[in-house]
């Protein structure tokens, strides 16, 4: 089954009507919607789930360490904070209305699912006002309403849904589950994979023809027993199956008493309803919170190292003024230097001439004519250095040495390049994390209030009588069914010394061979799907193992993923031990690979879509997650990423010859250049929340919230 177009109409943020074509020429099975939050990448996701099988659910959340279970989301509703339905279209059009289409294609034929809402009155209150209508094409057949739904269900059945509509923000559920001894729960989903709901059907209906058979048994006349041998062995099996019924009975009492205590704390739990959402509210900004402070000692850590070469850059203000007159004066220091050797050395050369004069010129070595006029003139020579070297001296503030010694003073407090960028940025992170801290503290005693202690607490202790209530209807099922196998047992044992004995029950050798038929068949089906689950469970052991060594980013340590009898999921290592104490991008990359194993062994083709997928991941799992899904096959998948987890370009770049189709969500205040023509030139009018293009004259508010669906270029 692959996609081929989706029409939205008045759906989540979509206002209006809208068309995502995913048909292209490229082998590459990728297709990517990338968007900020509230720009309607779940609502898409969300979109094609009600259009399939015609409800949405509200995500499964943790309240007082007590799952909640997930509640089916409105299509309208005054009242409701998630109804379906655009809210524009809801408040403002004249007729509520709301559909999605999806087509598709595949080996049997061309698939076309249309789910449409229309109302019966002016701005419904609730969904019993709408009418929901369905009809599916599948090939050469056609149906509506309920038969839709049946057709839907020859190419994606219902029970598979959770392999391929995929929930990165309910990974850590699907992973709590995975990693405890929990008995009910991948066990349902390897049975969905199977297909086995049907023969649990058929077990039900033997069942009730063995109970049948039973009470007409139990009724039946019973004759003399002829061996005496076999009277007391039929009397000791009676009695030990006497035993048995009261058994089963007792424990099919205490399921029924257990069952409707679960019934009343049920009710009573959804009475709070309301307090369990504020309840689960405070956890979730408190769990932000924490997050929070951890990155504010972080960050406050950073500052405060960062911040011990302030000082440094405070002193080199006023510092630095010096260092650049020293540093223009070195080399004016070092010529006058010269010039006041060279004047020395003159000074000493005349002298020194004057000293020895013999009437020979030193520099040519001829006589003088007039010695006494070349002594005057040495004089004079040695008059004015001596009047340069006083002058010379006089400008003198320091030697090159002492500007060298005090240049490398002032290089010792010099601060490094970009010190002061870093300091700025160490002192935003901490300022951004503080006020966050302070929201988030705010936040949290806000939603605090709304919840006081004593309903918290009896939310808290009617979540543990349902889980106690829950267990022990576990257990008492497990204690029932081997009551009922104990029955058997001995009705089988009593049956046949009964038939020994001689007894005349009124019974036909036909009704005999019916109770041991139906009993056979019963065990057959017990049988079978322990033998199927646990087939199941190596194969999807086998693929699963196969996922994570390709999505791993230590293939060289681990060697694929264990499934014990329980279901219980673990990761081995080469060594053949188990890793202890995972991380949490370990244990998402484990789930992902354990429900695309679960998908593979059932199947089924269709498209994967994947909500949220780089949740919890880091970049080298949120990269090796794309290169598996993103591989050379002919399964769609589509992701629907928050800008955050991937990055658009990064994204394009890195994968744009696997990815078939992109597009981005936007809003249409998120929008700088024009909507229509791309220009640049374009003009905000804030207060009006007006955006205004000046080359194609193109007009559009600001302040709308819906949203623009946009195709990248790949």
């Amino acid at each position: 089954m692959k996609l081929e177009y989706l029409f939205l109409r008045n759906i989540g943020p979509f206002y209006g009507d809208h068309t995502i074509d995913l048909v292209s020429e490229k082998k590459s099975n990728g297709f990517a919607f990338f968007a900020d939050n509230g720009r309607g990448k779940t609502t898409l996701y969300n979109a094609m789930k009600w259009c399939l099988f015609g409800t949405v659910k509200t995500r499964v959340r943790a309240v007082s360490g007590i799952k909640t279970t997930p509640r089916i989301r409105p299509i309208v509703g005054v009242e409701s904070d998630e109804p379906l339905i655009n809210n524009t279209a809801y408040y403002g059009d004249e007729a509520t209305e709301m559909s999605v289409v999806l087509i598709a294609s595949s080996e049997k034929g061309r698939i076309q699912v249309t789910r449409e809402v229309s109302s019966r009155s002016k701005l419904p209150r609730n969904d019993d006002e709408l009418d929901i209508n369905t009809t599916v094409v599948f090939g050469d057949k056609s149906s509506t309403g309920e038969k839709a739904q049946e057709l839907i269900e020859t190419f994606f059945p219902n029970t598979l849904q959770q392999f391929f509509f995929i929930d990165g923000e309910a990974l850590e559920e699907y992973t709590d589950m995975l990693e405890n001894d929990n008995l009910e729960g991948l066990k349902e989903d390897v049975e969905s994979v199977l297909r086995l709901p049907a023969l649990f059907r058929g077990k039900s209906d033997l069942e009730l023809i063995r109970m049948s058979t039973k009470a007409k048994l139990k009724t039946a006349k019973k004759g003399e027993k002829n061996a005496s041998a076999a009277q007391s062995e039929a009397a000791k099996y009676q009695r030990k199956m006497n035993d048995a019924r009261k058994k089963v009975i007792k424990i099919q009492n205490r399921i029924t008493t257990t069952e409707n205590s679960l019934k009343d704390v049920t009710n009573k739990m959804n009475q709070h309803s309301e307090i369990a959402a504020h309840v689960e509210k405070v956890k979730e900004v408190k769990l932000k919170l924490e997050a929070a402070k951890k990155s504010l000692i972080r960050s406050a850590g950073s500052r405060k190292m960062y911040s011990e070469e302030a000082w440094k850059i405070l002193i080199w203000k006023r510092a630095e003024a010096k260092y650049k007159e020293y540093n223009g004066q070195i080399g004016a220091s070092q010529n006058l230097d010269f010039e006041i050797k060279t004047c020395k050395i003159n000074i000493k050369n005349y002298t020194s001439d004057l000293k020895r004069l013999d009437g020979i010129c030193s520099k040519c070595g001829q006589t003088l004519p007039d010695i006494d006029a070349y002594i005057a003139e040495l004089k004079n020579k040695v008059v004015d250095e001596k009047k340069k070297l006083t002058e010379l001296n006089s400008g003198v503030q320091f030697d090159s040495d002492e500007l060298t010694t005090r240049l490398g003073r002032l290089t010792s407090i010099k601060p490094q390049r970009g010190d002061i960028d870093r300091i700025k940025n160490a002192n935003n992170f901490w300022s951004d994390d503080r006020s966050l801290v302070k929201n988030l503290e705010e936040k949290y005693d806000s939603l605090n209030a709304k919840v006081t202690k004593e309903a918290t607490s009896k939310l808290g202790d009617l979540g543990v009588r349902k889980g106690n209530f829950d267990q022990t209807i576990r257990r008492l099922k497990i204690e029932c069914k081997a009551a009922e196998e104990e029955l058997s047992i001995n009705e089988n044992k009593f049956n046949d010394w009964e038939r020994k004995a001689g007894y005349s029950s009124g019974i036909s050798d036909e009704e005999w061979k019916l109770e041991s038929i139906v009993n056979k068949l019963i065990s057959t089906i017990d049988d079978t799907v322990i033998s199927y689950r646990q087939d199941a469970r190596e194969k999807v052991e086998e693929e699963a193992s196969k996922v994570f060594m390709e999505v791993t980013n230590a293939p060289q340590a681990y060697d694929g993923i264990s499934l014990d009898n329980n279901f219980r999921a673990r990761i081995k290592l080469k060594s053949g031990k188990f890793v202890t104490a995972p991380s949490s991008g370990m244990k998402s990359m484990m789930t992902i690979s354990i429900i695309d194993g679960l998908r593979r062994v059932s199947g089924l083709d269709a498209p994967i879509f994947f909500d949220t997928p780089g949740r919890s991941l880091d970049e080298d799992h949120k990269r090796a997650m794309l290169d598996y899904f993103w591989r050379e096959h002919n399964q769609q998948f589509l992701i629907f990423a928050h800008s955050g987890e991937y990055k658009i370009d990064a994204t394009l770049r890195d994968f744009g010859s696997r990815i078939v189709k992109a597009w981005e969500l936007t809003w249409p205040g998120d929008h700088h250049n024009c909507i229509e023509c791309k220009s640049e030139e374009v003009m905000h009018s804030k207060s009006e929340q007006i955006a205004t293009c000046m080359s194609c004259n193109h007009k559009w508010d600001t302040s709308s919230a819906h949203t623009i669906i946009t195709e990248l270029e790949i």
